[in-house]
């Protein structure tokens, strides 16, 4: 078994959208209109947007789209962001990472971090327009 994507629940799928491009530096590749997005970095990572299941489900047009089991999974889900789960992504160049994301503007975007446990670890985070934590790592080298 390996895993094939992983899917990110968003509330503001066109803003959401606007923060991955400039964060991935790649187009969304559109596959359901305003409900699924798909990127490729490495693997693939994709945007949810749920609102678009709700209005599905305001206008009455269940039977067409979903069964029972979904439709109850949908109701009972609390709408919540998960801080359980970091989202790691690796660059070729971390301090240009950085100064690009910081350029952008496009999310709270934290300081340089360094662990050295077993072997030096530079990172960063910036937060996705949901709330969710992405950490980015890479080589790093002083000036």
């Amino acid at each position: 078994m390996k895993l094939t994507c992983t899917y990110i629940s968003v509330k503001d799928m066109q803003k959401s959208i606007a923060f991955y491009e400039a964060f991935l530096n790649q187009k969304a590749q559109v596959y359901s209109e305003n409900r699924f997005v798909q990127f490729t970095c490495g693997d693939t990572i994709a945007l949810y947007n749920e609102a678009f299941d709700e209005e599905l489900i305001k206008q009455n047009k269940t039977d067409e789209h979903f069964n029972e089991a979904y439709l109850t999974d949908f109701a009972c889900k609390q709408k919540a962001v998960n801080t359980m789960v970091t989202f790691n992504y690796e660059c070729e160049d971390l301090r240009y990472e950085y100064e690009r994301l910081k350029k952008l503007q496009i999310g709270k975007l934290s300081d340089l971090r360094y662990v050295n446990i077993k072997a030096p670890y530079y990172y960063f985070t910036i937060e996705d327009p949901d709330g969710n934590e992405l950490e980015v790592t890479g080589p790093y080298h002083e000036e």
